[in-house]
């Protein structure tokens, strides 16, 4: 029986190479005005999008384009 190495996919998820390609997706499909951010969490690696002015934090209450960039809307 197939049993997965949790501690090896841990380490793979907090790896610098997927650090980094988060951060490229979330560079890909950030709009205009907003910055990203990547963190290593207990678990993961993350990325984050957040608005930096003040017309994409306006855009964004209007149209949802943090979420329309990520394809969720």
């Amino acid at each position: 029986m197939f049993e997965l190495d949790r501690e090896g996919v841990r380490e793979l998820l907090r790896s610098a190479e997927v650090t980094a390609m988060l951060e490229a997706e979330a560079r890909a499909r950030c709009p205009e005005g907003c910055s990203v951010n990547t963190y290593t969490g207990r678990n993961r690696a993350n990325a984050e999008i957040k608005t930096e002015t003040g017309e994409a934090y306006q855009a964004n209450l209007e149209r949802n384009t943090l979420l329309k960039a990520l394809g969720k809307k």
